[in-house]
């Protein structure tokens, strides 16, 4: 069972957030840096562990093949359930029951012996048919969606590293190039700072990076695509209320951030009380 993922959930040192509030902006609030250690602490208590609990592309297909396999077995053995006389197929009901109850021939409840067979062969029936149905899908054109992969889990964990940054900076996280093609700048040196205390490196740090811009460029065109076609519809410019509506409903937020009020309102309350 090697594919099982063992995660344990990432203490964040007061020393190593002193280093990641000095890679954020000049201009951040000192006493919002000062919260920065608690912040990433709850941060990790949840949705950093939910994050790195999700499953690769690998261990999902493998889950699904045992399940089918056992759907298949299961519509193997409603076969040969089918395929017998009516003395064995009342034998196949009759004899289970006196092993469950432990009674003699003429002791066994027969209406609660097919009882409990009839209700078996339901759920063998329910189980053959849920476990073929990525099959039947597969043969009717339906593909189903892909399951988390390691794309999924960098892009979540740098959404929330985004939202933590702005939060803490005031300053709108953005990805910088340089001539080299490396990332630069406040945000790429808090992530990586952050990267290494989660995975004991820097490996993967740009390409997480990448994925959250390419997911926020893209998030970005569909926010403007549907302001043009509403503006187009409504023959005049959207206010701002109807531009939150379209973001809201094209943009994608950190949780945490988002319920940082209701889950940690304690935290919550220390970060009203210092500027922006």
């Amino acid at each position: 069972m090697g594919w099982r993922l063992a995660v344990t959930k990432v203490q964040f040192s007061e020393e190593a957030v002193d280093a990641m509030a000095a890679a954020l902006p000049s201009s951040t609030d000192p006493a919002r840096s000062a919260l920065l250690l608690s912040i990433l602490r709850a941060w990790a208590e949840e949705d950093l562990h939910e994050h790195l609990s999700r499953e690769g592309r690998a261990a999902t297909r493998y889950r699904e093949r045992q399940l089918q396999s056992a759907g298949t077995q299961a519509q193997k053995l409603i076969k040969s359930i089918s395929a017998l006389d009516r003395h064995s197929f009342f034998q196949t009901a009759f004899k289970p029951q006196m092993h469950h109850a432990g009674t003699s021939l003429w002791e066994t409840d027969v209406a609660a012996a097919r009882q409990r067979r009839d209700s078996a062969i339901s759920w063998l029936v329910d189980l053959a048919g849920v476990f073929n149905g990525s099959e039947n899908d597969a043969a009717n054109g339906k593909k189903p969606k892909p399951p988390p992969d390691r794309a999924t889990r960098s892009y979540l964990i740098l959404r929330d590293l985004a939202a933590i940054f702005e939060l803490v900076s005031g300053e709108e996280p953005t990805r910088r190039i340089d001539c080299c093609g490396r990332t630069y700048g406040p945000f790429a040196g808090f992530t990586a700072d952050v990267w290494v205390q989660i995975f004991g490196n820097t490996r993967g740090i740009s390409y997480a990076v990448r994925v959250w811009a390419d997911e926020m460029a893209r998030q970005q065109k569909a926010v403007e695509a549907a302001v043009d076609d509403a503006s187009i519809k409504l023959s005049r410019s959207l206010s701002d209320a109807e531009w939150d509506v379209i973001e809201n409903r094209f943009r994608e937020y950190s949780p945490f951030v988002a319920n940082i009020q209701f889950r940690h309102p304690g935290l919550w309350r220390k970060l009203r009380r210092t500027p922006r």
